[in-house]
């Protein structure tokens, strides 16, 4: 008992009797007290409810045995028990059946004993256990002493119940073989105590109907022993976990019950690998394993996040002979390998017959063809008790399973994919003649020789590979593999170029071409990291002359590497010393040009750039047959290799959306501005390469199978069941990056609904808005001419261009809020002003009304907050900081079909400003609405991060009653509260009051309409710190509000 408190007195009855019943209910164990002079017997426990029960015998034990309550053949053992206390035995120990009063079964039980003897060697009385009982239950299906070992160390809860006689079994792991028995409680009651701890009602109720005893027991008949769902649960200290809840329904080899075996295991890892890929999971119904396109979204984001030093692998297990077995059986068998496959891998489904897993991080490749062989021994065992019929049909079924490795900084999901599945159904075909589950040797890439002769056999024409180091001889073995799946040569070489950016941890790696009759120099293809900016439009056409380091290597026979230290000054004042590094590795030396490998900034492998001639060469061939094929074929045959989703397939895609049970829907769209002048331009290679970057981009973006090409100009990338915040993040990468590509060329729109039912009006909404995005593009000056002089461009900085009179004449003023006590700024306003034909700007009161009587005025709400947020986009890209800016939605904007949708596809396109500067202000009359309706558009709003105030606060009779049923973040306070505050106590009781409810519930509270000193210092004196009002500013034109609190 060292270091309990001092102060806490072990010898307190009632700390001593609170532990002894917390054990007791733990354990099922019974407390018996025996008073050897008058033969009385004490008994005390805990029925299955919670209660405590004593019992009491006179003349024990002849009682207990009279009454019934011990098995005939224990009676001896019993007696024998008892007179060793009777003699003064110190201690003993006993096995016996006793009665159990909850069933009337008879079970095996430990009694144990220790005497307490007075001073004169009297026995006073003897304190004893019953351990916890072994029921008949166990005596026709004992308790195992080992589980399933494949499911440690993820194994939370382990149980099996008997579905006939209604009872359950809490079994506890004791380590990786072991369980022993908690207690035994009826079934219904075992799953009430774990819908006890799951964390939502839906929850409950799933899995409620997941441990239906009817339920298991009819789909037991119908050939059905699995079940398997996910489910969030409270653990200790109110931490919320996930779990997956298995359960196996059999028959034991003696007795007709049947045995349900239900295992609980932590899902942490696999719902952490969800959250980062940002899209609800998408997963099998009955068996829960993933789709494979979802699979290879969550092993792309998984990949970021690891040690590019870390050895991966994917299993393919192929079912062979499954398909002449019954449906049900073929379920059975999937979703027992991915239960006990455990939660520390991503299980997906390759097709009916063939289950794709993928582990992060391998110990060893034998680690990995044990946890094999133990998982298909696993799924057998728990097959055991099946009829004649199933037993014949699983015989027919032998389970293959392929193993391939390869490092995650070259790893690559398709192409392993497919070569463990090919090795699988290689090794089926040659051991067809053998019975029994075979679990191969995984392809380790260990036998160096082995490998070369792999790549000599796929390609005949490669450079010599002798010279590359094992490391480099796999990772090259893995890039010939994804280009020989390339489905055009343009994308092998951007799986050369990636390959070798990865390789050498660079920030790029381009190829570049330098025609000999020309002084300029153009970059044909590019791969850049994450976040890095594209320079091929950048060096489309410039001068080489620019470049003497280029110009003086990209002739020399071998490659050229230089680093040196320089130092690059960052907007924040900070200066960074890393050395600059840069590699050109010569490709060809044609009489008509030459073309380099350029790798910038690379990190790793600094020493050996052997990985990288073999890739250029890889890289010319490719080349030469995308040359080819452009000169031999019809522009629209060679575009035909080129192989996407059209319109037809979106199409078909739609009308299955209710199938597909979509809880959400979120639609891009991206067009391509006249295909003529594009083409014009950049030829029709250019064209063609740009299709393949858009569509490599959607598809990294949104997955393949959600990525169509509608038409010459319109690609559609659909998003289903995806938060809205998670959309708008991809959409903003989607703009970012096609922006890189070339800022005039692409116009964006994008939509999102949690009502997936009108997928039509969706897509149509999205392609409005890429249409007005165009549009926008011309009003707001972002269109550039790139003539000639272009080439003398360093950047492509995203343009300034301040907001301008909307369609009608409108623009916008800002107005600051000041805290009073400082006199600092911390926001501002943002109010429409109608331009005159005079150019006279003024308030537009009176357009307000006509837009609000013609239903237009939604139109002047989204035209202010997209204004709003240029302008904050503007502030960022110019290194001012960005205050919070606010703006005016109305009650008939809010009310709007297509408001949420709207709002996300502004929001979209300035992906850089931080949701929690923008905030929307609810005008009064939207306390209309009613609180319940007010609430939950209040947090549709909130949810996407944005902020959403209250205005006018106190003009309307029933804002009070919406403080208590809306949150708000900020509440501003209506002009006539102000108007005579420093001298009316009512209403400086009354804004004391609202400051202090926004104070306890963390909201801000702005007065508005401040006009005197002594307005402000009532306001401060009440604890409403904020405020806006002529007093302090005047709305103002943006460059005036810029000149006056930025000092611009």
């Amino acid at each position: 008992m060292a270091g309990i408190n001092p102060h806490i007195n072990l010898e307190n009855p009632e700390i001593l009797r609170s532990w002894l019943e917390m054990a007791l209910m733990r354990t099922d164990s019974e407390l018996w007290v025996y008073t050897p002079s008058d033969k009385h017997l004490d008994v005390y426990g805990f029925n299955e409810q919670g209660e405590s029960v004593h019992s009491v015998f006179e003349d024990a034990p002849a009682s207990c045995i009279d009454g019934g309550h011990v098995h005939p053949d224990s009676i001896e053992d019993l007696n024998s028990l008892f007179r060793a206390i009777d003699r003064g035995h110190e201690r003993e120990i006993v096995s016996v059946r006793l009665k159990q009063p909850s069933t009337g079964d008879f079970a095996w039980c430990s009694l144990s004993y220790q005497l307490h003897v007075s001073e004169d060697g009297t026995v006073d009385y003897a304190v004893g256990m019953r351990s916890a009982p072994r029921s008949a239950f166990e005596d026709r299906f004992p308790v195992k002493g080992t589980f399933p070992e494949v499911l440690y160390p993820y194994l939370m809860r382990f149980g099996q119940a008997n579905i006939s006689r209604g009872r359950m079994r809490l079994l506890l792991r004791r380590d990786e073989r072991r369980v022993r028995l908690l207690r035994e409680i009826p079934y219904a009651n075992a799953i009430e105590m774990g819908a006890a701890t799951l964390f939502s009602s839906n929850d409950q109720t799933s899995y409620r109907e997941l441990l239906d005893p009817c339920r298991l027991v009819e789909r037991y008949q119908a050939g059905r022993r699995w079940s398997v769902a996910r489910y969030r649960m409270v653990g200790a200290g109110s931490t919320i976990m996930n779990a997956r809840i298995a359960v196996c329904v059999s028959m034991p080899e003696q007795g007709d019950d049947l045995i349900a075996s239900i295992y609980v295991n932590a899902c942490d890892s696999r719902s952490n690998w969800e959250a980062k890929s940002e899209i609800s999971a998408v997963r099998d119904r009955e068996t829960q394993l993933y789709s494979q396109g979802y699979a290879k979204l969550l092993i792309n984001s998984l990949m970021g996040d690891e040690s590019q030093n870390d050895v991966c692998a994917i299993c393919a297990i192929v079912l062979d002979g499954a398909s002449g077995i019954s449906e049900n059986l073929r379920a059975d068998l999937i979703t027992a390998i991915g239960v006990f496959m455990n939660t520390d891998c991503i299980a997906y489904l390759y097709n009916e017959t063939t289950i794709g897993i993928f582990f992060p991080k391998i110990p060893s490749s034998s680690a990995v063809k044990r946890r094999l062989t133990g998982v298909f021994k696993a799924v057998r065992d728990s097959f055991r008790d099946a009829d004649a019929t199933s037993s014949e049909a699983l015989a027919s079924v032998r389970l293959i399973a392929s193993t391939v490795f390869g490092f995650l900084r070259t790893f690559d999901f398709n192409v392993a994919t497919l070569n463990a599945y090919e090795m699988a159904l290689k090794h089926t075909a040659e051991s067809a003649s053998e019975d029994g589950d075979v679990v191969d040797d995984p392809l380790a890439l260990r036998d160096l020789t082995m490998v070369q002769q792999t790549v000599r056999a796929d390609m005949s024409d490669i450079p010599d590979i002798d010279s590359l180091s094992r490391e480099e001889l796999v990772a090259y073995a893995e890039t010939l593999r994804a280009m020989q799946d390339a489905e055009a040569p343009s994308q092998a070489v951007y799986v050369a170029l990636r390959a070798a950016g990865l390789y050498y941890r660079a920030r790029r790696a381009y190829v570049l071409m330098m025609p000999k009759d020309d002084e300029t120099m153009t970059v044909l293809y590019e791969w850049t990291a994450p976040s890095i900016m594209s320079i091929q439009s950048l060096f489309s056409k410039t001068p080489v002359s620019r470049f003497p380091f280029i110009l003086a290597n990209v002739g020399s026979d071998r490659p050229v590497f230089v680093s040196h230290r320089h130092s690059a000054s960052h907007p924040d004042g900070s200066e960074n010393q890393d050395p600059w590094r840069f590699s050109i590795i010569p490709i060809s030396h044609a009489a008509a040009c030459a073309m380099a490998l350029c790798i910038d900034g690379p990190s790793d492998h600094l020493n050996s750039w052997s990985l990288a001639s073999c890739l250029g060469g890889r890289i010319l061939h490719e080349w030469i047959r995308l040359t080819r094929a452009s000169r031999s074929k019809d522009p629209m045959v060679l575009a035909s290799d080129f192989s996407l989703h059209d319109d037809r397939d979106l199409e078909m895609m739609l009308a299955r959306s209710n199938r597909n049970l979509w809880g959400s829907a979120g639609m891009l769209v991206v067009t391509l501005a006249d295909l003529q002048d594009v083409s014009n331009e950049i030829g029709f290679k250019g064209v063609f390469d740009l299709y393949i970057k858009v569509r490599m981009l959607l598809t990294s973006l949104f997955g393949e199978e959600l990525v169509f090409h509608t038409s010459d100009i319109e690609f559609v990338a659909l998003s289903p069941n995806q938060p809205y915040n998670s959309f708008i993040q991809r959409c903003g990468q989607a703009r970012l990056a096609l922006h890189s590509l070339h800022p005039d060329w692409f116009s964006l729109g994008s939509s999102w609904s949690d009502n997936s039912r009108d997928v039509y009006g969706i897509l149509s909404e999205a392609r409005a808005v890429a249409k007005r995005d165009n549009s926008h593009k011309v009003r707001m000056g972002h269109r550039n001419d790139h003539g000639a002089n272009d080439t003398e461009q360093t950047s492509f900085p995203l343009p300034f261009t301040s907001p301008r009179p909307l369609q009608g004449g409108y623009t916008i003023y800002l107005q600051p809020k000041i805290d009073m006590r400082t006199g600092a700024l911390v926001g501002a306003e943002a109010l429409a002003r109608s331009i005159g034909s005079d150019g006279v700007v003024n308030a537009p009161a009176s357009d307000i009304r006509r837009l609000e009587e013609d239903g237009t005025i939604s139109e002047l709400d989204y035209f202010v907050f997209d204004a709003m947020l240029a302008t904050m986009s503007s502030w960022k890209s110019r290194g001012i900081t960005v205050v919070p800016i606010s703006s005016n939605f109305s009650r008939n904007t809010l009310l709007g079909s297509t408001a949420l949708a709207s709002v996300l596809a502004i929001l979209s396109r300035y992906p850089e400003i931080p949701v929690d500067k923008v905030e929307m202000e609810i005008t009064e009359a939207a306390i209309d609405l009613g609180n319940h309706t007010l609430s939950e558009v209040v947090e549709r709003y909130r949810s996407l991060g944005l902020r959403v105030a209250l205005d006018d606060f106190g003009s309307h009779y029933s804002n009070a009653s919406v403080l208590a049923n809306v949150h708000f973040d900020t509440i501003k306070l209506d002009r006539s509260l102000i108007d005579d505050l420093p001298g009316n106590e009512v209403s400086r009781l009354l804004v004391r009051n609202i400051a202090d409810i926004c104070k306890s519930q963390n909201m801000c509270c702005i007065a508005e309409g401040i006009e005197s000193i002594d307005q402000a210092r009532a306001l401060v004196e009440e604890g409403c710190n904020v405020c806006q009002g002529f007093y302090y500013d005047r709305p103002m034109p943006v460059d005036l509000f810029e000149r006056k609190y930025f000092e611009v």
